[in-house]
């Protein structure tokens, strides 16, 4: 049986509500709704392997919630993808059969299969410098805020390592309060904490710990802006990302169509008058861009499928041409009347 909350009804209530071990005074409805969606959402992270029971409990589901119902719904969307690894990454496509990629290996690496968790740890040189310009962007909004210098080293050190060194051992040096939330975010891990899963323990530290002092922000605040900024890094990643691979010019797969369209021009060049009527051989003489340089190849693409159409017209003009003439049928010889002598 569970343990009977502390809070007692008073004199003459005659009905109280307890959530969670807490007694509502307020409306109702919303709370009793985030408890039961809140242990639903429990069942589907350990289901889907994001995060066990134990670590589920270490985050500040409050303020996240709080959080993302203050974004757009499209913020949102993006957040649940990256989330449960639902994007349109490499690897995704490649489960899919998806005709744009033949691997799911991530593009830039080429180390390991491109999914929404590698896209922050990607050892890419360009992806790892705009990670560390993103998160002096969030120091220099703590340090605006008057956070405590040692916070901001704690958080700001901690998404540059890249997961490689605990929050715990980057609290060698500070003062011994931060030990408890260090220790609940290690537990949530690196990737989830940039994808906004702060530990609790982060707003017991400001409202308990007396570290907060001369801001100009409130404990909750500054929670849920630290969840905003983390979540507003992540995506940053995932827009660069996608510039990146589907930018007209210089993405991956506007390289890979150049490619392919530079062997389609070399060969209808190569080709020559073949197999081209006298009116389309103009076709030619036109001076195409160079590929390699700042071109979509939108206009290159024109004329491979302008000089392919006409060398097709050709063929199947030649062909009817042929077969008419085979089927027509040789004119009968007229019978010639034999003649006879007369007996």
């Amino acid at each position: 049986m569970e343990e009977l909350p502390t809070q007692q009804p008073f004199p003459l209530e005659p009905i109280s509500i307890f959530v969670d071990g807490h007694k509502l005074t307020t409306e109702s409805g919303q709370t009793i709704r985030f408890h039961a969606q809140r242990i639903e959402a429990k069942a589907v992270f350990e289901e889907r392997k994001v995060l066990q029971p134990n670590e589920f409990d270490l985050v500040d589901w409050r303020n996240v919630h709080a959080t993302l119902h203050g974004t757009p719904t499209l913020f949102r969307v993006f957040a649940c993808k990256q989330v449960f690894d639902e994007a349109a990454t490499f690897k995704n496509l490649h489960k899919r059969k998806d005709h744009s990629v033949d691997s799911p290996t991530c593009p830039f690496c080429n180390q390991r299969d491109e999914t929404t968790g590698h896209i922050l740890l990607c050892p890419e040189e360009v992806r790892v410098k705009l990670l560390q310009k993103y998160s002096e962007t969030l120091m220099e909004w703590m340090l605006d805020n008057n956070l405590p210098r040692d916070l901001v080293y704690l958080i700001i050190a901690f998404i540059q390592r890249r997961g490689e060194e605990s929050m715990e051992d980057l609290c060698f040096q500070l003062p011994k309060e931060y030990l408890s939330y260090a220790r609940a975010q290690d537990s949530i891990g690196w990737r989830r904490f940039m994808e906004g899963m702060v530990a609790t323990e982060l707003s017991v530290l400001i409202d308990n710990g007396g570290i907060i002092k001369e801001t100009e922000l409130e404990g909750q605040k500054i929670v849920r802006g630290l969840i905003l900024k983390l979540l507003e890094i992540t995506h940053g990643l995932w827009i660069f990302r996608n510039l990146m691979v589907h930018d007209a010019v210089g993405g991956i797969f506007a390289c890979e169509r150049k490619d392919k369209l530079r062997e389609d021009i070399e060969e209808q060049l190569a080709m020559g008058e073949e197999g081209l009527k006298e009116e389309d051989k103009w076709l030619l003489e036109v001076t195409l861009d160079d590929l390699d340089g700042d071109t979509t190849g939108e206009r290159e693409a024109y004329w491979v499928m302008a000089i392919t159409a006409a060398r097709e017209c050709f063929r199947l003009r030649r062909n009817t041409s042929n077969r008419g003439r085979r089927h027509e049928r040789p004119q009968r010889r007229r019978d010639i009347p034999t003649h006879t002598a007369p007996t």
